[in-house]
């Protein structure tokens, strides 16, 4: 098992693509290829209240994770309220 021990989700995402990098095994899938960790994976968060993801390879939208979750919390299932932060 690998074990990401990092302060956030923004020093974990380069991590794990460094280590996909390093040690991931290409599969094919029905998707087409992608590359696989070879051993679970397990990510600890030293500062778990900084969950926001800011990084251009992602490209999230923090104003649309803030909305979904509240989405969620209220108990709707209609996507007009999420479609404008997409």
């Amino acid at each position: 098992m690998h074990v990401l021990n990092v302060r956030n989700v923004n020093e974990a995402l380069p991590k794990m693509l460094q280590h996909l990098e390093e040690k991931g095994e290409r599969n094919s899938s029905r998707a087409g290829e992608v590359i696989v960790a070879p051993t679970p994976v397990t990510t600890v968060y030293r500062k778990p209240m900084e969950r926001v993801l800011f990084s251009p390879i992602r490209d999230a939208n923090p104003f649309f994770h803030l909305i979904e979750a509240l989405w969620m919390l209220a108990g709707r299932r209609d996507v007009a309220t999420l479609a404008h932060y997409v």
